[in-house]
């Protein structure tokens, strides 16, 4: 019989609590100065890639080939090009103007 984890309910929990001030439902510090907190969603986002991570890993680890650890570094460079192609798209949107010189 297979164990359950209560790790999805963990990031779960980790996720909405680290988005609530993003949320706008209570009056942080920020909201003192801008409307827009952005930046609470980064550290909410940590959840999701530990999330995702542990799910592909759980995959891999279900593949019974000698090539398993191949499989393993294969899945690590999809999620890390993933990710980055993610990041250089958002960074597109939220780059500051060229300064004049």
């Amino acid at each position: 019989m297979r164990a359950r984890t209560r790790a999805p309910l963990a990031v779960l929990l980790y996720f909405g609590f680290t988005l609530g001030p993003a949320l706008g439902f209570v009056n942080v510090f920020p909201f003192r100065f801008s409307f827009v907190a952005d930046h609470f969603q980064y550290l909410a986002g940590a959840g999701v890639i530990a999330l995702t991570t542990a799910l592909i890993d759980g995959l891999v680890r279900r593949v019974r080939t000698p090539s398993v650890s191949v499989s393993r570094g294969s899945a690590v460079l999809v999620l890390g090009l993933t990710l980055g192609v993610l990041t250089w798209n958002q960074q597109q949107i939220v780059r500051s103007p060229p300064h004049p010189l």
